[in-house]
């Protein structure tokens, strides 16, 4: 095989690699669903909405360990924070999203 076709292969498998460790089955879920419901809770428990990505921000509101139906605007790429932004019966700002998955539910 001609050295220039080696280097193409290469760099093709390379960047395949490099996404595939970018993006967390975690984060694209996330990402893609609309509607996301709390998970990873015990029934009592609330996750902190918060006003920016971090958890030093002003707390603006919370999630029931029960909540569902919580519209998802959004996360960050970022895989070392991990935001996503939502709003919930009025509330909009952001959660850890290590406590949300999407809901597959239909909204009522």
């Amino acid at each position: 095989m001609p050295a220039p076709e080696v280097f193409r292969r290469w760099c093709r498998l390379s960047f395949a690699a490099l996404f595939l460790v970018i993006s967390p089955a975690g984060v694209s879920l996330a990402q893609s669903a609309s509607y996301v419901k709390v998970t990873g809770l015990p029934v009592g428990r609330v996750v902190w909405v918060r006003s920016k990505p971090v958890s030093s921000a002003k707390r603006v509101g919370f999630l029931p360990a029960t909540a569902r139906h919580i519209r998802n605007y959004g996360c960050e790429r970022s895989v070392a924070s991990g935001w996503c932004q939502v709003r919930y019966r009025g509330t909009r700002g952001w959660v850890s999203k290590r406590y949300l998955k999407p809901d597959s539910a239909q909204r009522v």
